[in-house]
């Protein structure tokens, strides 16, 4: 994995094209909608590296909230 510059912290490597594809069949089958198991996904992979992850339940409440919002 590469490191940032500035503070050495591993990056996560980005989804791939095949598991964006898988992710997108699974949520259709299931009904979830897509964009919001991505945003969810890519908040956990944000806070992935981090010694303490103040924040990441915020951040979950923002998404689903946020999602809910566009469904009512």
């Amino acid at each position: 994995m590469k490191k940032e510059q500035k503070n050495n912290i591993p990056r996560p490597r980005p989804i791939s094209e095949d598991n964006l594809k898988l992710l997108r069949e699974l949520c259709s089958e299931s009904g979830v909608d897509f964009d919001t198991v991505k945003n969810l996904l890519d908040t956990v992979r944000k806070y992935a590296f981090m010694e303490r992850r103040r924040g990441i339940y915020e951040d979950f409440i923002e998404i689903i909230n946020s999602d809910l919002e566009t469904k009512t």
